[in-house]
């Protein structure tokens, strides 16, 4: 059977699918250097009509943090170049941002919440649990300017 995948665009200068409906939001940041685990994330989150910009280290999530302010990141403990509990403190100093630690149990949830997280989720957690999660930081007020 063939399978079609719609047309990339760009965003910010970086990839994204065009989904019909897409929520108008900013786009969620995915920090995962496991390339598998990126990509089920990008689709999962992309399917439930989010736009996706993806990092694999530390340095490009910083980058890309300061260029699309994402409302909410993804940030997976273990990243070459830092640690993703470092980059969840600097995004919560940078502007409000919503943190979503997924880890393979790298970190606890009491490190995840003193580095300023406002959720911890195991990679075994049902996707449909991220899901709530990004959705449940979207429905937060931005602050002002963003």
């Amino acid at each position: 059977m063939l399978s079609v995948r719609p047309p990339q665009h760009e965003l910010y200068g970086y990839p994204v699918m065009a989904i019909a409906g897409a929520k108008a939001t900013r786009p969620i940041l995915v920090i995962e250097d496991d390339r598998d685990v990126a990509q089920m994330l990008r689709t999962y989150l992309e399917l439930e009509g989010y736009q996706v910009v993806v990092a694999s280290d530390a340095g490009q999530a910083l980058q890309r943090f300061d260029e699309i302010h994402p409302r909410v990141a993804v940030i997976d403990v273990r990243i070459p170049g830092g640690s993703g509990l470092s980059l969840a403190r600097t995004m919560k100093a940078r502007g409000r941002t919503g943190v979503i630690i997924f880890t393979a149990g790298m970190a606890s949830r009491r490190e995840a919440t003193d580095a300023g997280a406002d959720v911890f989720l195991l990679k075994t957690a049902p996707l449909s649990e991220l899901g709530q999660a990004v959705r449940t930081l979207l429905h937060r007020p931005p602050p002002d300017g963003y």
